[in-house]
């Protein structure tokens, strides 16, 4: 099917639905990055708040040595009043509690780093056993707690901060990365929206373009065909093999003019013959004329006639009464004549 036998609905259709689909399409691409900087941002926001937490528990357990070294210089303490369950401590419920696995599940890097804490954590609370026996022993036995202190003690708890500070430059070295990800996410999408907007603007203009050419030219033809029809010119004919609204618009006034012209063909062949009618009544007009003219000669003939013969009648009449009048004299002198 050509574009021409297209009707022009459908055509409006087609780059109508175009623009929604490239609407959608783009509308899609800020769905999808707005999903992905939610998701991203949540997990800025978690990790963030993980390390924190992870800052938190360290300085709790620098209090936690503090105290346990408080208590081993007290001469009157013979307990270390501090927790020596290393599940127990915040650090330990962390440890071996849900958040560890969220982190984990997250950052799947950090699980050895994660585990790595276990060994030295539990040595650095099982040392404080270690600790409270010496100096349970005697006054004399605080100076080699102490020194295990120094020695044990103090060398797990800085494993300890040595492996949460490596496990902070992860979590950190992954916020960076993230923010990296979605600095490049966001151009990805700009770029892309940018190139459907540029791609979708330059077939939008094709198609405008040949809409424009499949409708503005053949009305521009069928303007041009009202006019000559307009001014008389029936001669020409709308030649089209279109099969949408314009061509049927062309056929409709093409048949149009033939309908017209049949029309005056007709009228001219009536105006004919009332021509030649015209000319037998100006004939029959001419004829009664003539003998009109004849009959009127004959009745001014007549009317002389009839004067003649009336003035000749008069002419009797008066004979006839003069006649009557002598008659009558000789009646009378005949009537003397019998009288006498």
């Amino acid at each position: 099917m050509r574009i021409d036998d297209l009707s022009i609905r459908t055509k409006i259709i087609l780059i109508a639905g175009f623009m929604i689909v490239l609407t959608g399409l783009i509308g899609w691409s800020g769905l999808k990055g707005f999903q992905k900087l939610s998701e991203a941002t949540d997990n800025i926001i978690y990790l963030k708040n993980a390390e924190k937490s992870l800052v938190v528990r360290e300085v709790e357990h620098l209090k936690w040595a503090q105290r346990v070294f408080e208590d081993l210089i007290d001469i009157k303490s013979h307990q270390i009043n501090v927790q020596k369950d290393d599940h127990l401590c915040n650090l330990g419920q962390w440890l071996y509690g849900k958040k560890r696995e969220e982190l984990v599940k997250l950052l799947p890097d950090l699980k050895e780093d994660i585990k790595a804490l276990e060994t030295p954590h539990h040595t650095l609370h099982a040392s404080v056993i270690e600790l409270e026996k010496l100096i349970d022993k005697g006054s004399l036995n605080r100076s080699r707690a102490i020194q295990y202190y120094e020695n044990n003690t103090k060398q797990h708890l800085k494993t300890i901060q040595n492996q949460l500070k490596r496990i902070r430059e992860r979590i950190t070295s992954k916020v960076d990365a993230i923010i990296h990800r979605i600095d490049e996410d966001k151009n990805s999408e700009r770029n892309f929206n940018l190139s459907v907007i540029l791609i979708g603007l330059a077939l939008l203009s094709v198609g405008v373009f040949i809409f424009e050419r499949s409708v503005v030219p053949p009305l521009g033809r069928c303007v041009s065909f009202a006019e000559k029809i307009e001014n008389g010119d029936l001669t020409e004919q709308l030649q089209t093999s279109r099969q949408d609204e314009i061509g049927k618009l062309m056929h409709a006034l093409s048949n149009m003019s033939a309908s017209i012209n049949r029309v005056l063909l007709q009228l001219s062949g009536s105006a004919n013959d009332l021509k030649h009618t015209s000319d037998d009544l100006k004939d029959v007009s001419s004829s009664m004329s003539n003998s009109s003219r004849e009959m009127s000669e004959r009745a001014n003939s007549v009317a002389s006639a009839s004067e003649e013969l009336s003035v000749n009648m008069s002419s009797v009449s008066s004979a006839v009464e003069q006649a009557s009048s002598n008659i009558q004299v000789v009646a009378g002198s005949a009537q003397e004549m019998i009288t006498t």
